[in-house]
């Protein structure tokens, strides 16, 4: 019944079904970033910014192609810019530094 008085809205006000989707997945993702964002508040400032750099190095790191390219050239500046060549031993620092805290040792494994 509700998918039907949907359907029908969507057909009355000229909405295409990808819009409804887009409308419907925006909502999920803001939740989805709303809870990112309070479990990142809950860890300490230092190892939220060190698993950020670290997830940022390692998208940057799939990035590169190997071709020596203009977008090869692009994706290592931002590499040094970022400091990845020191990411992964500042996360081995902080695992020392916080292995007590599980919440933060969960968040740190997910980024190795």
């Amino acid at each position: 019944m509700l998918c039907r008085a949907i359907a029908t809205l969507v057909i009355l006000i000229g909405v295409t079904s990808v819009d409804v989707v887009v409308a419907q997945t925006g909502t999920a993702s803001q939740s989805a970033a709303r809870r990112a964002e309070s479990e990142e508040s809950a860890i300490p400032k230092d190892a939220a910014r060190a698993i950020k750099r670290a997830e940022v190095c390692h998208y940057l790191a799939g990035e590169l192609g190997g071709d020596n390219s203009n977008r090869d050239n692009e994706v290592n500046d931002a590499l040094k810019r970022n400091r990845c060549t020191s990411a992964n031993t500042e996360l081995r620092r902080l695992k020392v530094k916080y292995e007590n805290q599980a919440q933060v040792l969960v968040r740190i494994k997910a980024v190795e």
